[in-house]
């Protein structure tokens, strides 16, 4: 492919040319700039007045990944009472049989 010299071209070609570049260089700044809205209004849908701060956010990952453990655990002692079993679980135990029931 060479490269375009626009001292060969005649005058009518020039302008050709220029408004080639020109039509492909407006659609792009149309993309852009529909994209740069979207951007916008995303960024303004999740905006919020208080955001929670990452220890927060953690702290409630972590009360939500206890409770989810201590149903898991009571839905397990459950199965094994049905099952005969009369114990109580570890949480290694627990961990045990959850990995061998989704398995």
């Amino acid at each position: 492919m060479s490269s375009l010299n626009i001292s060969t071209l005649d005058h009518i070609q020039i302008l050709a040319v220029q408004k080639a570049y020109s039509d492909s260089f407006s659609k792009i700044l149309w993309i852009s700039a529909i994209i740069s809205g979207i951007s916008i209004l995303f960024s303004l849908g999740s905006f919020t007045r208080n955001p929670v701060t990452l220890a927060e956010k953690t702290q409630l990952q972590i009360v939500a990944e206890k409770e989810r453990l201590r149903l898991r655990a009571e839905n397990v002692r459950n199965d094994s009472l049905h099952d005969g079993e009369s114990e109580v679980m570890s949480g290694e135990q627990v961990m045990e049989s959850t990995k061998r029931n989704e398995v």
